[in-house]
C-alpha cells in the first residue's frame, strides 16, 4: 500500500484507496459465497480442500509480484 500511494497523486489516493477497500470487500463476499455452497453442495472435506487450493493459487501468484516490488 506504501508503494501505491508513493505512486499516486494525492488528488486521486482517497479515491483509490476507496475503491481497493471495496474490491476486498467484494471479493470476499462473493469468495465466502461460493465456499458457503461448496461446503453446502459437496460437504466440508470439499470446502476446505478448495480453499486451500485457492490459498495456494494466490500464493504462487503473489511471490513473483513480490519479488518485483523488493526489486524495485
Amino acid at each position: 500500500m506504501d508503494a501505491l500511494n508513493r505512486r499516486i497523486d494525492n488528488d486521486y489516493r482517497a479515491t483509490i484507496n476507496s475503491l481497493l477497500g471495496f474490491g476486498f470487500r467484494l471479493g470476499f463476499i462473493v469468495a465466502a459465497s461460493v465456499l458457503g455452497v461448496v461446503f453446502d453442495r459437496f460437504g466440508l472435506n470439499a470446502a476446505v480442500l478448495s480453499l486451500g487450493c485457492f490459498a495456494l493459487l494466490v500464493i504462487m501468484l503473489l511471490v513473483p509480484l513480490a519479488r518485483d516490488a523488493d526489486s524495485a
